[in-house]
């Protein structure tokens, strides 16, 4: 019992020595970028947004470390990304990210710094064999970039009963937390492609809708 309640300690001073150095960096860059124009590090926003929420993200000299946390707010998270919807085989997604350390299942994490959220990516799939491979394309580097550890679990439906999406969000949940003991697990539909690397996929303490806005709905 003592020696759990060490663990959780230790483990409790690394995550707040992560924070402090952020926090120092952070308002450092703050101070310094100030002085020069008067402004704040640039943040992406729509003018579509009626309420838009200033955040702050580290400089691009930022130095991580890979004994301390990864910060939720890098510069690696750029705003916008180029979204291309060309079909792509999976083995040639295999062959763009075949030197990113990948493991057997979709598995990741990052080197540089211990991942703040331990993510399951979770895909109900049949015969969207053009779309799995766009996802793939658009989504591992977005979350190479967030520093998250991540897997993907695509659970397919045979046969020709109608699609029972929430049946398969059962199945792979239960079978994604026999790998692992995941922080959260993110319902992704084959289809819906981000658009922004600064949607977060870390875990927060409620569950909330990544995409709010589609572009089928003119993103209203």
């Amino acid at each position: 019992m003592m020696q759990a309640r060490g663990i959780l300690i230790r483990e409790n001073m690394r995550t707040i020595g992560a924070q402090v150095y952020e926090q120092m960096v952070r308002g450092a860059y703050i101070r310094r970028n100030n002085s020069i124009n008067d402004t704040e590090y640039p943040v992406y926003f729509s003018n579509n947004d009626s309420y838009i929420q200033t955040t702050t993200f580290l400089p691009e000299d930022f130095t991580y470390l890979p004994h301390l946390q990864c910060p939720e707010r890098l510069p690696s998270m750029k705003g916008p990304m180029e979204v291309n919807m060309s079909e792509v085989r999976m083995s040639d997604i295999l062959q763009l990210f075949d030197k990113d350390s990948i493991k057997l299942g979709g598995h990741w994490q990052p080197r540089d710094c211990v991942p703040r959220w331990k993510v399951a990516i979770l895909i109900p799939f049949r015969n969207r064999f053009e779309h799995l491979p766009v996802l793939f394309r658009h989504l591992i580097p977005m979350l190479q970039r967030q520093r998250l550890q991540f897997a993907f679990y695509v659970i397919e439906q045979t046969g020709n009963q109608p699609f029972n999406r929430a049946m398969l969000f059962n199945v792979g949940f239960l079978e994604a937390m026999k790998d692992l003991d995941w922080d959260c697990l993110i319902f992704h539909d084959v289809d819906h492609i981000p658009e922004n690397d600064r949607n977060y996929y870390g875990c927060q303490n409620m569950p909330r809708h990544f995409a709010a806005k589609l572009d089928k709905y003119m993103y209203l």
